[in-house]
């Protein structure tokens, strides 16, 4: 399963009749061995198209791809997408002083997906009447609104026919590989 962006898509290499003969022939063990470096390639076909496609500098750095845990034995998960892989998000600095975050991998949704109008000093309270907005501790601060950036999935979708090129070179090298080996 390849998730691109908040959209997955499930994807089963299907239309290359060599290449599905040859897989078929072989263990599931085998099998995952030649997939695995297949499914990278295509991790890293579209990670590049989707940073290519990015339009500011704060997003394509937190475009990565990592694998999953598979949910059955013999699967591949896999992911690409804004704030996925990466190792440890680290904490947002800009609160200690007063300052916005900025754009990181812990709210690049923000960017991404957009956000409605946003106030502080204020909390919606479910006592009383629903939805009464309250006043809370502070100056009531307009936040303003964000809207929707840029696609993820849009980007990558260009990038598909040559990921999967690259997953069927990778596939058929790695099935010579272990046949001559």
């Amino acid at each position: 399963m390849v998730s691109s962006g908040f959209a997955v898509a499930l994807l089963e290499l299907t239309g290359d009749k060599q290449l599905g003969r040859k897989l078929a022939k072989v263990s599931r063990e085998v099998q995952t061995k030649v997939c695995r470096p297949a499914v990278h390639a295509m991790l890293k076909t579209i990670e590049r198209a989707a940073k290519a496609g990015c339009p500011r500098r704060e997003i394509k750095r937190t475009i990565r791809s990592r694998f999953k845990k598979p949910r059955r034995a013999g699967d591949v998960d896999a992911k690409v997408g804004a704030g996925v892989g990466g190792g440890k998000k680290k904490k947002d600095r800009g609160r200690e002083k007063g300052h916005g975050v900025g754009i990181s991998a812990r709210n690049v949704h923000w960017e991404i997906l957009g956000t409605k109008q946003r106030f502080t000093g204020t909390s919606t309270r479910v006592s009383g009447h629903r939805g009464e907005r309250v006043k809370t501790k502070g100056a009531v601060q307009n936040r303003g609104r964000m809207p929707r950036m840029w696609s993820l999935k849009e980007a990558a979708e260009g990038a598909w026919p040559a990921a999967l090129g690259a997953a069927r070179v990778e596939a058929l090298e790695r099935l010579s590989e272990i046949s001559a080996g």
